[in-house]
């Protein structure tokens, strides 16, 4: 049943334009599987007007990278999440994987977001919309050069044309 509420906020979107945002993470309330099995975890990044983006974290080993992008972002000085340099965590307990991306839960993040080509199974071309947690301590460096080329052509075109066409 659905209940009208003249006062109920307009629901948040997800963002689709190239930009570095600020964000407050969101752990998901349900969990999901790849179609391998592996265990993933799509975190979201919350601005302060409520747009969202989303990230996927996947338990494999070839995935883990995302983890120390992660923390980078989030804890650059180790001060804020309770994870020391060097150590190392057993991640074949899906379980010990969920408890470290729980962490993250509530804690604020600078990211970039950013438009990618790629080649569906059927040939056609498709867009994906991307996220990269960005480290503090490396600013705007650490952003590729074409992604910033994005984000300069969706700048200008908010700005819009300098006059009223009518």
């Amino acid at each position: 049943m659905f209940k009208i509420d003249r006062n109920a906020p307009a629901p948040s979107a997800y963002l689709k334009t190239p930009g570095i945002y600020r964000g407050t993470i969101a752990f998901p309330k349900e969990l999901e599987c790849t179609p391998k099995g592996e265990t993933k975890i799509r975190l979201e990044y919350v601005t302060e007007s409520g747009d969202k983006a989303s990230d996927d974290f996947i338990n494999s080993d070839k995935m883990h990278w995302k983890l120390n992008v992660l923390l980078a972002a989030v804890d650059p000085a180790g001060t804020k999440i309770n994870v020391k340099d060097g150590a190392d965590f057993d991640f074949t307990k899906d379980q010990n994987f969920i408890n470290f991306l729980k962490q993250f839960d509530g804690h604020q993040l600078s990211f970039v977001g950013f438009t990618e080509t790629y080649q569906k199974k059927d040939g056609s071309e498709g867009q994906a919309y991307r996220v990269r947690p960005l480290d503090p301590r490396k600013g705007r460096t650490q952003i590729p050069q074409k992604v910033l080329d994005q984000i300069k052509a969706a700048e200008i075109a908010a700005e819009g044309p300098d006059e009223v066409p009518f």
